[in-house]
């Protein structure tokens, strides 16, 4: 069963279905008229393209946990725009650790709403039972994601030659 979206202040995040999953990476004209949302993302091309269809098929065999391999779109409804996207890289593990990943449009950067729907998803994911921590990795330039994780109360647990390190717990 699909989640439910999960409202913020002024974020919704909307979750897709297997076939919305497909129709956002082979056929985004379509989604936009089926949601009745102008999509201003981050342009489904490349290597982001490439990572989608990597975790569409993990959703293709992971439907009994659609919560953490779905795609969630940041939607601005009464606007009718999706300003990005959020999503988890896979099942808790056995330590019930996740991993968070997010993109959003560069019109709409500095402007908290990575922020928001951060905050959004950890804490749904916190409230979980299977989940007791969430973590995320950035590059170690990419000032806007540090500043995200932040704002998000994520703690900097360590470093490699590229990236940076980050956990939120339960506890």
């Amino acid at each position: 069963m699909l989640p439910h979206p999960l409202a913020g202040t002024r974020l919704t995040l909307l979750p897709l279905t297997l076939k919305q999953y497909y129709q956002f990476i082979c056929q985004l004209p379509q989604l936009e008229q089926e949601l009745g949302l102008c999509y201003q993302g981050h342009p489904v091309e490349g290597a982001f393209r490439t990572a989608l269809q990597q975790r569409y098929l993990k959703f293709l065999t992971a439907r009994r946990q659609p919560f953490f391999h779905t795609l969630w779109l940041l939607t601005l409804p009464t606007e009718g725009l999706i300003l990005g996207n959020i999503a988890f890289k896979g099942s808790p593990d056995t330590q019930g650790t996740i991993e968070i990943g997010y993109g959003i449009g560069e019109a709409f950067r500095g402007q908290g709403y990575m922020t928001e729907a951060v905050q959004i998803l950890t804490a749904a994911a916190l409230s979980l039972p299977s989940v007791r921590a969430v973590t995320a990795v950035t590059a170690q330039d990419n000032t806007a994601s540090i500043r995200v994780l932040q704002k998000s109360n994520f703690f900097y647990t360590g470093a490699s030659n590229v990236y940076l390190y980050w956990i939120k717990s339960s506890i």
